[in-house]
């Protein structure tokens, strides 16, 4: 069974550092390769410059880079490695996040290993959001040197088993990205955005979005066990995440769904159908995470032979 939960890193420079789109793309190359993925598509715009990896996105601002992986990647190394190229000195903020896994990976670090490490290279403080036993995340969150600036804001809707119906339309070795894109309808949901997508073999899709100094990414995963959607935004306007939202899960109609929240007020859904769960914590620098998990009271429940 593939993982479809990301991984994500996100370094903010501090002022005067060099531009991180100044650096050449076999930099990058390098970096992604660290971690086991590889750069399947380059989009370069005013503002930003955005990949698509064989394992998610990558997106490099000026003084910003934010990494997403999944499946059996490792991304804490990759952090580790970014720093040390960097120079701890030129980090303003930076970040590591992984959800709990559905599948045991050997080859993945527990978080107070990674943790362990990562205080190697940066000072910094680990969090652990979400319901003890079941949906949760791990936060590393790590402030440079006399820097009292917040975290980037970004805005995470993680869906969880999805409507057998779409998921299999998904799985259909014909559909095209145009059917994937019209399916989404993100060109009336945010027509100014450009877009640059991916359809993987057997299936999976991958798509980033870019506008002025606005992102999203959609990365869906539409296996028969576990079948998983991730958006991703920066977005602020509460109306257009509320509108957003809503159309990812009348699409794809979740059993649960996680939203994640960073320094902006998470967008409030009321299902009738659904129960929900919050906590938030407030790091040193004042930066607020959010985390809200719901889940259909009418989900069903599973029996098999392993």
């Amino acid at each position: 069974m593939f993982e479809g939960s990301e991984k994500i890193i996100d370094v903010s420079l501090q002022a005067g550092a060099r531009g991180l789109r100044e650096r050449p793309l076999v930099f990058w190359q390098t970096l992604v390769a660290s971690c086991g993925a590889e750069i399947l598509s380059v989009e370069h715009h005013d503002t930003c410059i955005a990949f698509i990896l064989s394992e998610s996105s990558l997106f490099v601002w000026d003084h910003r880079v934010r990494m997403l992986t999944c499946g059996e990647t490792s991304l804490s190394p990759c952090l580790i490695k970014l720093i040390e190229t960097l120079g701890q000195s030129q980090v303003a903020v930076a970040s590591y996040q992984r959800k709990n896994e559905y599948r045991y990976q050997a080859s993945l670090a527990s978080f107070d290993q990674e943790l362990s490490l990562l205080r190697q290279v940066i000072d910094g403080k680990g969090y652990r959001v979400g319901h003890i036993d079941s949906h949760h995340h791990y936060l590393f969150l790590a402030y440079g040197d006399n820097h009292h600036g917040a975290a980037p804001a970004t805005y995470e809707l993680l869906m969880h088993h999805l409507d057998a119906d779409v998921t299999e339309r998904l799985r259909q070795s014909s559909i095209t990205k145009l059917q994937v894109r019209t399916l989404l309808n993100f060109q009336t949901l945010l027509p100014e955005f450009t877009l640059d997508d991916h359809l993987f073999t057997p299936f999976g899709y991958s798509v980033n979005g870019v506008y002025q100094q606005e992102y999203f990414t959609v990365h869906i995963t539409p296996q028969v066990n576990h079948s998983y959607v991730s958006f991703e935004t920066n977005i602020m306007s509460p109306q257009k995440l509320k509108q957003l939202t809503a159309a990812m899960l009348s699409l794809f109609k979740p059993e649960s769904w996680d939203v994640i929240a960073v320094n902006q007020q998470p967008v409030e859904h009321h299902v009738a159908e659904a129960s929900h769960s919050t906590c938030s914590i407030v790091s040193e620098q004042h930066d607020t995470v959010q985390f809200n998990h719901y889940q259909r009271n009418d989900i069903r429940l599973c029996c098999e032979t392993l």
